[in-house]
């Protein structure tokens, strides 16, 4: 079992996380608006969307997204011990804890979207899910430290 010492940052975990999420926020809006505007247009000529949102579940999506950027940096601060810091453990966090998100919920919009002839659209929400959470969890990441690594050395692993 790994411990958690005092060295474990919690501070860089909120930092890292709340900014992982908040550029997976960004993200989203980058993937949604320009990319898939077209899509959305027709869903709403064909009355399947509305064009009002429905309220607050748009401000809830923001803060889940920060509150996912800061699990990821959590993850990604805890697997550190035992697969080492670096891109590459913050590669494998963002594929897993993204297929865990993400897959799932895609799979579910594919069997119960209201217009399943727009397979591109879940499609896009699975592949930009994914996207975001990996990016999430490299800027995670790369805001983490704990005091070893200011020092230099590298960090121990209690089993």
């Amino acid at each position: 079992m790994i411990h958690v010492d005092e060295k474990f940052n919690w501070g860089r975990v909120f930092l890292g996380g709340i900014v992982g999420g908040v550029a997976m926020a960004v993200l989203s809006f980058i993937l949604n608006q320009p990319i898939l505007s077209p899509t959305y247009e027709s869903l709403l000529e064909e009355g399947i969307y509305t064009k009002v949102p429905h309220h607050p579940f748009v401000e809830l999506n923001i803060v889940g997204l920060i509150l996912f950027g800061i699990v990821l940096a959590w993850l990604y601060a805890i697997a550190r011990h035992r697969l080492g810091r670096g891109p590459k453990t913050a590669l494998l966090v963002g594929v897993v804890a993204g297929f865990i998100a993400v897959v799932p919920s895609s799979l579910h919009q594919a069997a119960w979207n209201p217009a399943p002839y727009l397979v591109r659209l879940w499609i896009y929400w699975l592949v930009g899910g994914w996207v975001k959470t990996i990016v999430g969890a490299f800027i995670a990441a790369a805001i983490y430290s704990e005091e070893e690594d200011e020092e230099g050395e590298e960090a121990t692993v209690r089993v």
